[in-house]
């Protein structure tokens, strides 16, 4: 709004407190106070700089907290034909529980908005199927604005949008990102290449020399991520391998995503592709424990299809999330105590639990796409998704 440039970390107090932001010392990770936010989202959360800083941040908090209780409302519309039927109420209860939601709305961050956008998107897109154009289009304005707000978690819909063939919607989407990057870099770029420097320095901050996303075990706050790049480190200490590792199983898994045929494209195929699509995007770099909110999705997959067995499983994973595992296990200090003796299991295992928990969530997703792929088309009589073939009926019954 002044022209000045947003990634200089020296001007973040000054304009803080200018703000109305309170005085005195805050306590608080170097790196917090250098942002990393790409231009586009400076654009989206324009308006709240606007309004004082504590009414911005309050502001942020409930908008946050409606859209996300909206977005779960809706979704729960996948789940039984009533509010009768014990699954509805039930997501929307899990919905409201989900710690990574809770730990978004506990440290202001936008993460839940950003989902809570993409969820609205999910519903308009999967609502009426197939997708018309007019249904596409508005799901790609609050697609647009998720990945405007946060780039690493609304970007992760976009695989699907190519496997859908909803290419109205993927052009609106890169059409609006676009308008607001041009938008936001507009100011920048008559000032020079400053910016981009700040934004590179900052970005070393954070990731790098304990800075508050460093993967090494000198940071103290590296098992709030769930990504794979956590356990990797600690077994290779080396950083371009790890992220090299990371890529390397996420991209796997994604062509093995892209690979799996499907013998019809019905909600519940649907609902699959994304939930497993989310849950192998949160693992090949930093993502913190609040991006878990996104699973969500394949939740309301399990909850449809609770005769399948990997619903079940999916289910249980999912409730590992109810609870901040990682927050309790630091509380209570038995990661610090298994550190003592046992450094290598504390580092690999039992500190990075969760990473090894979506890792195997995301293989039992796509190993249940590929099994749907081989199965028979589904017989009358049975709702859509049940793929009876022997194996599927053996568990059925």
């Amino acid at each position: 709004m002044q022209g000045q440039n947003p990634y200089d970390a020296n001007l973040f107090f000054p304009t803080w407190r200018a703000a109305g932001a309170p005085r005195g010392e805050v306590p608080y990770n170097e790196s917090g106070t250098h942002s990393v936010y790409p231009p586009p989202s400076l654009v989206v959360i324009l308006p709240l700089a606007l309004l004082p800083w504590p009414v911005a941040s309050l502001t942020l908090v409930w908008m946050s907290a409606a859209v996300y209780v909206i977005a779960v409302v809706l979704l729960a519309s996948f789940v039984g034909s009533s509010w009768r039927d014990v699954g509805k109420p039930l997501f929307v209860a899990f919905g409201l529980a989900f710690a990574p939601a809770q730990s978004a709305l506990h440290v202001t961050n936008l993460a839940c908005l950003s989902a809570s956008l993409m969820f609205l998107a999910i519903y308009l897109l999967a609502k009426r199927l197939p997708a018309s154009n007019r249904s596409q289009v508005p799901a790609a304005v609050f697609l647009a604005l998720s990945i405007c707000l946060k780039a690493a978690l609304g970007l992760l819909l976009v695989p699907y949008l190519l496997w859908a063939r909803a290419w109205r919607a993927l052009a609106a989407t890169v059409l609006i990102v676009g308008v607001a990057t041009a938008v936001s870099l507009y100011p920048s770029l008559k000032s020079g290449s400053a910016w981009f420097d700040s934004l590179r320095f900052n970005s070393s901050v954070a990731f790098d020399n304990s800075g508050s996303s460093d993967v090494a075990e000198t940071n103290l706050n590296r098992f709030d991520s769930i990504d794979l790049q956590i356990p990797i480190y600690s077994m290779t200490h080396h950083r371009k391998m790890t992220t090299a590792i990371g890529c390397l199983i996420g991209g796997g898994l994604l062509v093995l995503w892209f690979l799996c045929k499907d013998p019809d494209r019905s909600l519940d195929q649907h609902l699959l592709r994304m939930g497993s699509l989310f849950a192998i995007g949160l693992l090949p770099v930093y993502q913190r424990y609040y991006m878990a909110v996104l699973l969500l999705v394949p939740l309301i997959w399990a909850l449809r299809n609770l005769e399948l067995r990997a619903a079940r499983w999916v289910i249980a994973c999912c409730a590992v999330f109810l609870v901040n595992t990682e927050v309790l296990l630091q509380r209570i200090g038995l990661i610090r105590a298994i550190m003592v003796h046992h450094p290598h299991v504390a580092n690999i295992l039992v500190g990075p639990h969760l990473c090894w928990l979506l890792l195997g969530l995301a293989c039992l997703l796509v190993h249940t796409l590929r099994d749907f792929s081989e199965a028979a088309v589904p017989s009358r009589g049975y709702p859509i998704g049940y793929r009876m073939d022997a194996k599927y009926s053996k568990q059925i019954l």
